[in-house]
């Protein structure tokens, strides 16, 4: 169950990087399922492990329902997040649980497992760690400042977008400088979405 397993322990990471649950589940949703089927994991299984391990991107901090909940009711983010932090981890925890316990009773396409092994050991764990570390490093930065007491959620949220942002440009170079208005632009439409909804509860309390 080792590749199920993985898979509510991407969500833990990627929900301290994006903070929503639909945005963990399509993300994580769109590598694992098909790599899941691949070797051999049932469709119904791998679908319904990725949409309740993306849960966990409302509940681990920095999580978006979180800050719009303090924004309206004046609750402190940050004892927010560290009460969110025990709950995200048992939650994973649980799922490896039932992951393990599910491909005991319904078996594992071991042929199909051995091919995909050997065909990451031939890449290398030294390259694949080499890849993934400054994308890891993103929770690490977020959470650690937080509750190291370095900058406050707020701030994280800042130096969150600036690490991506060099780290797209200048590391992985997935992002070129030619599509920055259009991000921007983006970025600008789902803040001002979020902002009205912000008000608009406000109003209401």
């Amino acid at each position: 169950a080792g590749l199920p397993c993985a898979v509510p322990l991407t969500c833990l990471f990627y929900g301290a990087i994006s903070g929503s649950g639909p945005a963990t589940t399509a993300a994580v949703g769109s590598m694992c399922i098909p790599l899941l089927t691949s070797v051999g994991y049932d469709l119904t299984f791998a679908t319904a492990l990725v949409a309740v391990s993306g849960s966990l991107g409302i509940i681990i901090p920095p999580s978006i329902p979180y800050i719009m909940y303090c924004n309206a009711s004046g609750a402190s983010i940050s004892e927010l997040f560290l009460a969110g932090f025990l709950p995200g981890v048992l939650i994973a925890l649980c799922l490896m649980v039932y992951s393990y316990i599910y491909c005991k009773i319904h078996g594992e396409d071991k042929d199909k497992l051995n091919a995909k092994c050997m065909e990451l050991r031939a890449k290398g764990l030294g390259t694949v760690l080499k890849e993934g570390f400054w994308a890891l490093m993103s929770p690490v930065i977020i959470l650690g400042g937080i509750y190291g007491g370095i900058f406050t959620p707020t701030e994280a949220s800042a130096v969150a977008v600036v690490y991506s942002l060099i780290i797209s440009l200048f590391v992985y170079k997935d992002m070129s400088f030619k599509e920055l208005p259009q991000v921007f632009v983006e970025g600008a439409v789902s803040t001002a979405t979020i902002m009205v909804m912000v008000g608009l509860s406000s109003a209401s309390s």
